[in-house]
């Protein structure tokens, strides 16, 4: 399915006929599933419980999804569960640029929001996926104020991940706000928020709905899955909402205070 070639290009072994977006799949807490028209499978930030004495965050694993890439924006539990992930994917954790049938992958190294990740440097990694004209940026647990070297680097932005919830555990309601407007993305995707029956109460993050009830031009998609092309993005910026919906797992082809 996925071959890499010298110079950072990649090849793609098999292709999704007849299919011109890409399709979205919402695994919880915030991690996704890319699926290219090209058939390259590209999942972020797989999630899993602490080690140890802390309090579990999540009382069902994340779906084991196959792939041909795994990205890693930072190597806290929640977003670095790679044992979650079926075969032998590519794994990146860093500052990088791939490309290859019609997708191109880039790393922006960025910092983590609040004090979180003081025992990594506050790494993280904003990762940038541009495919069927589409440009998707997910940042992990970035900071939202990021430095215009920063902004600069990470370009245009078509369909934003935004890592918001009631609790305002990682971003307050304004730093999500102020995130999208710089990034100025025609979707905006929150993540990173409580889904009853897959995140504990005892992580302490809540909801999305309050946040939802103070932004305009909300959609709130009725499934954990969404196909998306270029024609399907709005003139202007929208909010998409997968709410509690998750997609399950995909087929498995080859046999302190994180945020």
């Amino acid at each position: 399915m996925f071959a890499a070639t010298k110079g950072g290009f990649f090849h793609v072994t098999g292709l999704r006929s007849g299919v011109e977006g890409v399709g979205v799949d919402y695994l919880g807490h915030s991690a996704l599933l890319l699926t290219t028209p090209s058939g390259l499978r590209v999942a972020i930030d797989p999630y899993g419980n602490p080690s140890g004495s802390e309090p579990r965050w999540f009382i069902r694993p994340c779906p084991r999804v196959a792939c041909d890439i795994l990205l890693i924006t930072h190597p806290h539990f929640d977003h670095d569960a790679v044992d979650r992930v079926a075969g032998d994917p590519t794994i990146l954790r860093g500052p990088l640029e791939l490309r290859g049938d019609g997708v191109r992958i880039r790393g922006v190294m960025s910092r983590h929001a609040r004090h979180f990740g003081e025992e990594f440097g506050q790494r993280n990694i904003i990762f940038l996926i541009e495919a069927a004209g589409i440009t998707f940026c997910h940042p992990g647990d970035s900071r939202a104020d990021l430095p215009p070297e920063t902004r600069a680097a990470v370009g245009r932005v078509d369909v934003l991940i935004v890592p918001v919830d009631e609790s305002q555990h990682l971003l307050t309601y304004a730093e999500a706000d102020q995130f999208i407007s710089r990034l100025a993305p025609k979707v905006a995707i929150p993540v990173h928020y409580l889904i009853p029956g897959l995140t504990d109460p005892a992580s302490s993050l809540q909801g999305i709905d309050g946040w939802l009830r103070i932004q305009s031009n909300v959609r709130r998609l009725d499934a954990g899955h969404v196909d998306l092309s270029q024609a399907d993005l709005p003139v202007e910026g929208n909010i998409w909402s997968f709410g509690t919906h998750t997609a399950g797992a995909t087929p498995d082809r080859s046999s302190g205070r994180p945020g």
